[in-house]
């Protein structure tokens, strides 16, 4: 009887482990790996090309506004200055002309420049009978030269006129027209050691006879083999 069951128990035991077996290949089975793709959405990657824009720039440099003098040109200048305010005055004559010259120069450059007010050009009866010199002359009205002399019709003609110019603190005259003329040497030379005060004056005749005048005056000396000219003006 122990024999039969042995032999039962042995027969049972390859059955058992087959049905074991089983069990355990259907639990343990991997998961398939399909070819196909997966199909799980991505981020998506935006990317936003940034452009740079340059934009040039006008530079601009102020320079700040200064009076400054005139430069050492070696020349002097008279009667552009307006002394004692802006006064209209019928003609006003102002000059240019070298400090120093030498006295074996045969004549001497020098630049006038001369007008009358717009007002009185303007005007017709201002003008009426009028005729207008420029002369270099002494301080006791000595004529030493005559420049030239104009009427009424040539001032028109070509313009002789002025205008009064304020700047910040000082005012100035502003002409329209200059002339340059060769003045004699021998006008310079004077018998005294001493310097001279000399005019440029511009003589106003109303039907030939005289009405007004307007003078810028200049100091003239020997020095050595020169003559030397200084100006009144700052």
């Amino acid at each position: 009887m122990k024999k039969l069951i042995l032999v039962l128990l042995l027969l049972l035991v390859p059955i058992i482990l087959t049905a074991c077996q089983g069990n355990e290949t259907a639990t343990s089975a991997p998961p398939s790996v399909s070819d196909t793709p997966s199909t799980t959405a991505q981020p998506t990657v935006i990317t936003t090309a940034i452009t740079t824009t340059q934009t040039s720039l006008a530079t601009t440099t102020q320079t700040p506004s200064t009076t400054t003098p005139e430069p050492d040109d070696g020349m002097i200048r008279g009667g552009f200055a307006a002394d004692g305010g802006l006064v209209e005055i019928p003609f006003v004559i102002a000059y240019e002309m070298p400090a120093e010259c030498s006295v074996l120069a045969d004549a001497y450059p020098i630049i006038l420049s001369f007008g009358c007010s717009l007002a009185t050009l303007q005007n017709p009866n201002s003008l009426n009978g009028l005729e207008i010199e420029l002369i270099l002359e002494t301080r006791d009205q000595t004529l030493l030269h005559s420049f030239k002399r104009f009427d009424a019709a040539e001032m028109r003609e070509k313009n002789y006129t002025y205008q009064p110019v304020t700047e910040e603190d000082s005012a100035r005259y502003v002409f329209a027209h200059s002339e340059t003329f060769e003045v004699p040497a021998s006008v310079f030379m004077s018998d005294s050691s001493l310097a001279q005060t000399l005019y440029f004056t511009a003589k106003c005749y109303r039907n030939g006879e005289p009405f007004t005048q307007n003078s810028t005056l200049f100091a003239c000396e020997r020095v050595g083999n020169a003559i030397v000219f200084r100006s009144f003006d700052p």
